[in-house]
């Protein structure tokens, strides 16, 4: 039930006495003093308001004021009686005054009655409007108008009217985000005058009068030219348009002689359309150029779903071409990706293969000298002289040599792998965004695997060499009875010596 109206019944007053604003709602009638409600009836209507109105009723007669409601103070009931009395025995006019202040609460505002809101909407000039809408979504960002006159209700994404105190909640809609991307893309020359945007006043559901559905539509038609131009302003009822296409052109809108059409919607969706999803900035690019083309001899409000099936169709052939380039990047960098897998092979057996050939020509080496001297008769341990002992050392002296450089040509070469791979893909950032990039060379899977397997190999068999050296050292050692422990320190630090020349 309306508490506003339940309120005039006990004191017989007229609805149409009342002056209901957005935010205030005033009355202030003569009544007759047997039109007075007992007080306990007064507080039983009181409370039905909700706590976030605060009412005041004042009784005024010629010689005080009295305060029946002030705020959520009510008046004392002999105090209220004696009033009622004294005013009977003098027959003095009564005047009744009835005010309530409208608070906003939990994104919430009170409606008493439905047709002051509708006259608002009806009366008040489009920028008036838009400044209020603004002004409140600005700081609640989302409103909720809470009806209790009648079943009548609607709502868009950030503005509602509702029947009950329960909160209507518009979840997945982000706003400030929208704000901040719009604002990204043209130059609104109003924008914090209006920070508004074409889905709040998009009615998605209404069983409300057509003059608020008539008066957002051309809101929501007003701000959508305004996010799909490049350069608007809003001044003296007028709002001004720069389009840049493949012609510059200029409009000039007259915001009070706005009539709703059809096409309005088309306007709406084209909007939409731009901001929705994909690449905001190619999208926005293409609707002002076929815009420019479709209004060369007519005005922007003309615009229809010929317009916007000519964008769809133009967006159409522009990522058909970007596929292809797409399709052809990526079968590049597939081609770039199987071409150093082979690398990668090439340099690990490469790396292998030196290990192997070092290894071959010291036992090639030794066979040859032992299979020397078996043919001569000589004893073993005359095969291996003094001589052929300095040699041997030597030649694992080299092998170490021989390592180090072998360790300095894999990292070189896999650095070259390496530049090129990442110049290949710094290359991409003009034509590609980052996540593009990425899918097409699989967030560097392919290059962190090579990294790892060189690492693996280089680690292992440089393992492997290093204790064919020393093995190889400490048993020719062993035969000759030399001090293993000092030629072992001599050739460690042979090792770390050469290490220390390449890092």
């Amino acid at each position: 039930m309306n508490p506003l109206k339940a309120l005039l019944k006990i004191f017989n007053l007229d609805i149409n006495d009342v002056e209901e604003e957005l935010m205030t709602i005033g009355l202030r009638k003569e009544i007759k003093l047997d039109q007075f409600p007992k007080l306990q009836e007064i507080n039983q209507v009181l409370s039905m308001f909700p706590y976030r109105d605060h009412l005041t009723i004042n009784l005024l007669d010629n010689s005080e004021t009295l305060h029946v409601v002030n705020e959520t103070l009510v008046i004392d009931e002999s105090e209220y009686n004696r009033f009622i009395k004294e005013n009977k025995e003098l027959e003095n006019e009564v005047i009744i005054s009835i005010n309530i202040t409208k608070r906003i609460e939990d994104e919430k505002v009170s409606v008493y009655i439905l047709k002051s809101f509708i006259d608002m909407i009806q009366n008040k000039k489009i920028t008036e409007i838009m400044k209020i809408f603004s002004n409140l979504l600005e700081k609640y960002n989302k409103i909720s108008f809470v009806n209790y006159d009648d079943l009548s209700n609607f709502y868009t994404k950030t503005i509602s009217m509702i029947n009950s105190e329960k909160k209507f909640d518009k979840k997945g809609y982000d706003r400030n985000e929208n704000l901040e991307k719009i604002k990204s893309i043209g130059n609104f020359i109003n924008n914090v005058e209006y920070r508004l945007l074409p889905e709040d006043f998009d009615i998605e559901y209404s069983s409300i009068d057509t003059i608020v559905k008539e008066k957002f539509s051309k809101i929501r038609t007003i701000l959508s030219i305004i996010y799909i131009s490049n350069i608007s302003k809003i001044e003296n009822e007028k709002l001004d348009v720069h389009l840049s296409g493949y012609q510059n052109k200029d409009f000039q809108i007259d915001l009070e002689n706005l009539v709703n059409r059809d096409n309005y919607e088309d306007i709406y969706e084209i909007y939409k359309w731009t901001y929705k999803e994909g690449n905001i900035s190619d999208k926005i690019n293409l609707v002002r150029n076929v815009i420019s083309l479709h209004c060369k001899y007519s005005g922007i409000l003309e615009i229809d779903n010929k317009t916007f099936a000519s964008i769809k169709s133009n967006y159409e052939i522009y990522l058909k071409k970007n596929l292809d380039k797409y399709i052809e990047l990526k079968n590049k960098a597939t081609e770039f990706t199987m071409q150093t897998y082979t690398q990668i092979n090439d340099i690990s057996l490469d790396f292998i293969s030196s290990l192997k050939k070092n290894i071959i020509a010291f036992v090639t080496f030794l066979l040859g000298t032992i299979l020397t001297n078996v043919v001569s008769d000589s004893k073993l341990d005359n095969i291996l002289t003094n001589d052929i002992v300095a040699i041997c050392y030597w030649l694992l002296a080299g092998s170490i040599v021989y390592l180090v450089i072998s360790i300095f040509e894999l990292n070189f070469k896999f650095n070259r792998y390496t530049n090129s791979y990442f110049q290949l893909k710094n290359s991409y950032k003009d034509l590609l965004d980052d996540d593009d990039i990425e899918e097409i060379f699989e967030k560097d899977k392919g290059y962190i695997e090579n990294k790892e397997l060189i690492s693996e190999i280089k680690i292992k068999y440089a393992i492997l060499w290093t204790i064919f050296i020393i093995g190889t050292g400490i048993a020719i050692a062993i035969f000759k009875n030399i001090d293993v422990i000092s030629k072992m320190q001599m050739i460690m630090k042979n090792i770390q010596a050469i290490i220390n020349i390449f890092n």
